[in-house]
């Protein structure tokens, strides 16, 4: 038989309020989820439209057959111009164009574009030589409310045959 009152421990307990304290609990932990994906969206970005620049520039690089010769200096400002996007400045970014295992020319971020010589100059008609252009790129790797926040270098490598001239 029971009897009437329930016992204290029974009854049924007042909850009003605990949405909003387990939100509050939650909050932070979704911001920096939020804000991780954001940032991972900005480097992932970054890294296409390197990778982008560095096809553009070996390309231009390589093909020399129908307009003249392209100095290594044009290929490098080519690649610096594809690769900008938003957040990544053109000077920015380090370039080295490579044809074959040896270097050609080769910018440093934050210096100008320089070198005269045609990469594919002189390439043989059978086709084995390879114009490599590889660019690198720090950006800043930070989601807020962690403390995480540290440089991040991308790095991509376009590669096409030179054609012979």
């Amino acid at each position: 038989m029971r009897r009437w009152p329930l016992p204290r421990r029974w009854r049924k307990r007042d909850e009003h309020g605990a949405s909003a304290v387990e939100f509050a609990i939650l909050l932070p932990l979704l911001l920096v989820v939020l804000f991780g994906m954001i940032e991972c969206g900005f480097v992932l970005a970054e890294k296409a439209s390197l990778s982008h620049g560095v096809r553009a520039g070996a390309r231009y690089g390589s093909v020399n057959l129908y307009s003249g010769t392209r100095t290594c200096g044009q290929v490098v400002t080519r690649a610096r111009e594809q690769a900008e996007t938003i957040g990544m400045q053109e000077m920015d970014i380090s370039v080295t164009v490579k044809r074959g295992a040896s270097v050609v020319c080769s910018a440093a971020a934050d210096s100008p574009a320089t070198g005269s010589t045609a990469p594919c100059t002189g390439a043989s008609a059978a086709g084995t030589e390879t114009l490599h252009v590889t660019a690198s790129y720090e950006t800043d790797f930070s989601i807020p409310l962690t403390g995480i926040d540290s440089p991040l270098t991308l790095e991509s490598t376009g590669a096409y045959r030179c054609e012979y001239s």
